[in-house]
This record gives structure tokens, C-alpha cells and sequence, in this order.
């Protein structure tokens, strides 16, 4: 019950409260095993809360776009977003452990979020005009959206689910997306008429992928994190690519890193 009330408490349904109440009174009244009923009507409502604040802190985590800015203390970070729930408390842990030499403020409707390097201040809601416009970030971020579209792999409703297009307007990369998608077009019908190429030597995928996978080599897997691709090489004038693998070899600890 607590994990599943930690979560729904954050929702911005106003029968949030009275819903948990009757799931707790109905529970000592002697349905003990409510909670594991998913096809009760009152016990599917609260998942269906709960599964919604998880898809908020995953856009959250996904969304935020910082802009530089430069105040008495020097550099400084700000990002605008738009929770739909009250999570703010929620995903602090996830920003200060990204970015923890980095001074940076999250600005919402809701609250903001200050982090100086050492300690986080919880600050008031502020309105969108508040916050800073656009900087030299933006170009980073359309550059690396664009090197990474593929347009064979072009799917706008799958596009508009992971990314609901009410975060479009805080999102620099989103202002090019009608054009690679008008663009993807042609470029696919260009990959299906180009003539055929000479064959590769075939290479074993599976097999690879087996081996590399082999615990005895011990190996470490990596996701590389575009918000930080994006700050690294805006920060050190590096293509956006080449900062890629700096950030890779930096998370592990290596002087090189080569695939």
C-alpha cells in the first residue's frame, strides 16, 4: 500500500486522497487482499494514477532542456518544463545525481528546482515567461536530432506517443521535425532506387552478439545520455558526434574508446 500511495499522492486528481482513504478502510474492514484485486474498479483507478505519474517522471527525465545563462556567480543552467503531476520532489534525485557539478535551475508551474553544486532549494512555481529564450544550446540539440533521425524507421504516431507533441514547444529540436519528416520521404525513396551495392563479407550478428555478451570479458554496457552529449560538446566546441565518445570514455573510465 505505501509505495502504491507515495505515487498516487502526486497525482493531480483531486479524489486522490479519498480514493487511498477507501482503499485503506476497505482493507481493515476485512478485504485484505484488495490491493492485489487488479480488476476491482477502485484498485485499477489507483494503478492507472500510479502508471501516470511513472510516464510523467520518465518525460520528465527525457524533456528537460537547459539554457545557459550567465548571472553574478557565473555560468548557470535553466531549463522550463510542464509536469502534469506534482513530481518535482519526485525527480530532484535523478538531476542532481546527472549533473552535480553543474549549477542548474529546473523552472515549472508547479515549483522550481535550484542546485548550487552542493545543495538543493526548493523554490516557487513561476510563470514560462520567466524563463530564459533561446541560446546556442538550441542548434546543438536540432544538430544531434538530426544526425540521429533515421527516416526508414519514420513513424509519426509512434513519434507522437513517446513524444506527446504538448512538449513540443519546449523542445529546440521539435522545430525541425516537420521537416525531417517531410524530408524522410524522399530520402527513403532515394535508399529504394539506388542501385545495390557490393556485398559485405557476412558477419555472424547472433554469433557477435554471443560473444560480446560472454561474462567472461567482463564487459560494461552504456547508454549514452544526450543532455550531457549536447552540454559537452557546446562546452568544449567538439561535433557533436565526437563528444559522444568523450562522454563515453569519461562514464567509463577510459582514455579511449573506439567501436
Amino acid at each position: 500500500f505505501v509505495a502504491l500511495a507515495e505515487n498516487v499522492i502526486l497525482h493531480r486528481d483531486r479524489e486522490r486522497l479519498p480514493l487511498l482513504y477507501e482503499l485503506i478502510w476497505r482493507i481493515l474492514h476485512g478485504e485484505r487482499e484488495l490491493i492485489r484485486i487488479a480488476a476491482d474498479p477502485l484498485v485499477h483507478r489507483l494503478g492507472m494514477m500510479r502508471k501516470a505519474i511513472g510516464r510523467d517522471i520518465h518525460k520528465m527525465h527525457a524533456f528537460v532542456r537547459f539554457r545557459h545563462v550567465e548571472d553574478q556567480d557565473g555560468e548557470r543552467y535553466i531549463a522550463w518544463f510542464e509536469p502534469e503531476h506534482f513530481i518535482l520532489d519526485k525527480v530532484a534525485p535523478f538531476f542532481t545525481g546527472r549533473f552535480p557539478s553543474m549549477r542548474w535551475s529546473i523552472l515549472t508551474p508547479i515549483g522550481s528546482l535550484h542546485w548550487d553544486g552542493e545543495k538543493l532549494q526548493r523554490g516557487e512555481a513561476v510563470w514560462r515567461a520567466e524563463a530564459p529564450r533561446e541560446d546556442a544550446l538550441e542548434e546543438w540539440w536540432r544538430t544531434y536530432y538530426r544526425a540521429a533521425f533515421n527516416p526508414a524507421r519514420t513513424n509519426p504516431g509512434m513519434m507522437q506517443a513517446e513524444m506527446p507533441k504538448r512538449y513540443w514547444r519546449n523542445l529546440p529540436e521539435a522545430t525541425i521535425i516537420p521537416e525531417l519528416l517531410s524530408e524522410g520521404h524522399g530520402r527513403t525513396a532515394g535508399m529504394l532506387d539506388a542501385p545495390p551495392t557490393v556485398p559485405r563479407k557476412r558477419i555472424s550478428t547472433a554469433g557477435n552478439l554471443a560473444l560480446a555478451l560472454d561474462e567472461r570479458w567482463n564487459l560494461t554496457w552504456q547508454d549514452v545520455h544526450t543532455t550531457d552529449v549536447v552540454l559537452l560538446a557546446h562546452a568544449t566546441g567538439l561535433s557533436v558526434y565526437d563528444a559522444s565518445y568523450v562522454w563515453l570514455a569519461g562514464s567509463l573510465g577510459a582514455d579511449l574508446v573506439t567501436l
